[in-house]
């Protein structure tokens, strides 16, 4: 090889190393860059407020077939919020969330709606018959029963307020959750005022009260307005405070449902149409309760603070709207006026208030032991 094509050679080899070596700086510029840019990318964070259905076990599946047992006869009887026992029962959340979602998760929400319809189904039943039975015998004693359960479990309800700024917005919340279910529960009675302060001794017969708002002959319109009034029966058992039985007396069909069930049941013999109202009055239900329970999840998701600020507010205005409600006037308050005060009512029911604040208080400090056990093991 001569000495002109030797230095050819080593020509060429450097010219390699240096094509290698700018080769190189641009891939370790470019890695450079990306890892710049991958650390400038903000890190998202799963989402952590997501609720979670978990499934039951023995204990938390009788506590649920509770809760829907409680909130059956919530329906029935005038004055119950159902919503406000579901808070009581720290279970209000994910009620709506699976109500919310029954379409998206279906087998997961209905596994966890399940317990809650079938006592919703044996509360409703029992709250017909042995309830109101019981509302007929001892009135007093039995508002005053539901009264204290739910005044002893309002702890539970309050705790989601605490250490929240106390600022105007709040207060006007609260406040405004307390008027709300008085100023319906006032409304019932004002438009009820002609049939409560009577003492009217004239016994009625099975289905006359139901002839009288419905008819003998139902009318097109009557079966049309059932399913608004359905919806907004579902609301009330979403929204604290509101109760279904006091719509329905402010509306003026509340004595007339209930006289279309009878022991004999003759008025669904006679009117067998009466079971597409009850039908109406269902679907509007189950639609309005789905919307309104989807509204609510988003408040509690958007400002949970502000949200539980109106509920504490609904749910203390349902436990005062318990004792001015317009069957509490008819039955208690007119009757004793008229007749004297029933002694044994009373005694009665002053020992049923404290049975029921005693128990639900208990399950309160119960829950907050549970609670702190749980905080602490998971430290």
């Amino acid at each position: 090889m001569t000495k002109d094509q030797l230095n050819k050679v080593k020509k060429k080899d450097k010219e390699s190393q240096e094509k290698a070596t700018i080769e190189t700086s641009i891939v370790t510029a470019t890695s450079s860059n990306e890892n710049t840019v991958a650390e400038s990318k903000p890190i998202v964070e799963p989402k952590t407020d997501e609720i979670i259905l978990d499934k039951y076990d023995c204990k938390g599946w009788f506590k649920s077939l509770l809760l829907g047992f409680i909130l059956g006869i919530a329906v029935v009887v005038p004055g119950i919020s159902g919503a406000a026992i579901a808070i009581i029962f720290k279970l209000y959340d994910k009620l709506l969330y699976a109500v919310g979602n029954i379409f998206k998760k279906f087998k997961t929400c209905f596994l966890y709606l399940l317990p809650i319809i079938l006592g919703i189904i044996v509360g409703f039943v029992v709250g017909f018959l042995a309830v109101k039975a019981l509302l007929k015998i001892v009135p007093f004693s039995m508002i005053l029963l539901f009264a204290g359960l739910m005044i002893g479990a309002l702890p539970s309800i309050t705790n989601e307020i605490k250490g929240s700024k106390k600022n105007g917005t709040n207060l006007s919340l609260l406040i405004l959750g307390i008027l709300i279910p008085l100023a319906v529960t006032g409304l019932t009675v004002y438009l009820s005022r002609s049939s409560i302060f009577t003492n009217s001794t004239t016994t009625s017969t099975a289905g006359s009260i139901a002839d009288s708002v419905f008819g003998e002959t139902y009318p097109i319109w009557l079966y049309l307005v059932m399913f608004p009034i359905g919806m907004v029966l579902g609301l009330t058992q979403v929204i604290p405070g509101l109760s279904a039985t006091a719509f329905l007396m402010m509306v003026g069909y509340y004595s007339a449902i209930v006289d279309t069930v009878d022991s004999k049941l003759a008025y669904w013999k006679a009117h067998p149409q009466i079971f597409i109202i009850y039908l109406a009055l269902a679907l509007g239900f189950l639609v309005g309760y789905f919307l309104t329970s989807k509204v609510m999840s988003g408040l509690l998701k958007k400002n949970r603070s502000l949200t539980y600020h109106a509920i504490v507010g609904l749910s203390i205005g349902s436990i005062v709207t318990m004792f001015v409600s317009s069957d509490m006037f008819q039955d208690v308050y007119v009757n004793w006026y008229y007749n004297g005060i029933d002694i044994r009512d009373l005694l009665i029911g002053i020992v049923l208030l404290l049975v029921g604040f005693a128990i639900s208080f208990g399950l309160v400090l119960y829950s907050r032991k549970k609670d702190k056990q749980t905080k602490s093991l998971s430290k």
